[in-house]
């Protein structure tokens, strides 16, 4: 019976980077009230995690969101109810990558996901990024991706380009595509604030999960999530394996990483 009961949990499929990362614990919360018991979490993620390449961040390589763990993860379940949320999708162009081929990547991805029969939410760009100044992008293109080939000049037309290649890939699976807000943002152009999170994210998983709200997440399980690691990474070169699920929970909620 228990074997049973663990084939029946909802599986809720996370794709993104360094905001997912910092949204995980509110998305875990959201995920149980969205289910209403028992699930699965599923999710690669990562600080400037890349959809198709291998991105290497402060020392821990991730493989690339298309050839990580996750879809033979997935392809292993039998097939029940999915929710899956797909963002962070900028990061690519930060890694010099054309346009169409990022595109490309997340049609995929998204194929992927409606073939299993799962919801599927994606998310624009941040619209702050945008606005950047000059002087504002070159500091956080230094900070947070040193060796970025991205100029600022390019921005006027690779940034639409993604936005409406999005809304194409949402429209021809049958996906929701949630608009991310100027409000949710301030200085950092591309995280969003801690203070908006619970609203943030309850208003992405809106379209595919109505939830009454998010209590309050406590700085505990929100550090938690820093110390889980994934299937498979390289840390300083050699490489880590370990086996998941990484996060085990009283009432059978499991969060595996890849």
């Amino acid at each position: 019976m228990g074997a049973l009961a663990a084939d029946t949990r909802p599986t809720v499929v996370l794709l993104g980077a360094s905001n997912m990362t910092r949204g995980l614990a509110v998305l875990r919360v959201l995920s149980a009230r969205a289910c209403g018991g028992p699930h699965e979490v599923l999710a690669a993620l990562g600080m400037g995690r890349s959809y198709g390449i291998h991105s290497s961040v402060f020392g821990r390589r991730l493989p690339p969101l298309l050839d990580c763990g996750l879809w033979a993860a997935l392809d292993e379940r039998p097939r029940r109810e999915v929710l899956a949320v797909v963002g962070d999708v900028g990061n690519d162009l930060l890694y010099g990558q054309e346009v169409d081929l990022i595109l490309g990547w997340v049609d995929e991805c998204v194929g992927r996901l409606s073939a299993r029969g799962a919801r599927v939410v994606l998310t624009s760009l941040p619209p702050r990024v945008a606005e950047l100044s000059r002087p504002r992008f070159l500091f956080f293109r230094s900070v947070l991706f040193p060796f970025s080939p991205l100029r600022y000049e390019a921005l006027d037309d690779v940034l639409p380009a993604l936005d409406e290649g999005l809304e194409r890939i949402a429209k021809a699976h049958g996906a929701a595509l949630v608009p991310l807000r100027r409000e949710w943002y301030r200085l950092d152009p591309i995280h969003i604030l801690p203070s908006r999170s619970r609203d943030a994210w309850s208003e992405i998983l809106a379209p595919i999960a109505r939830v009454e709200g998010c209590p309050p997440v406590g700085i505990v399980p929100s550090l938690r999530t820093y110390t889980l690691l994934a299937e498979r990474q390289w840390l300083l070169g050699r490489e880590v394996r370990r086996a998941q699920p990484c996060l085990r929970q009283p009432d059978g909620t499991t969060v595996a990483l890849y």
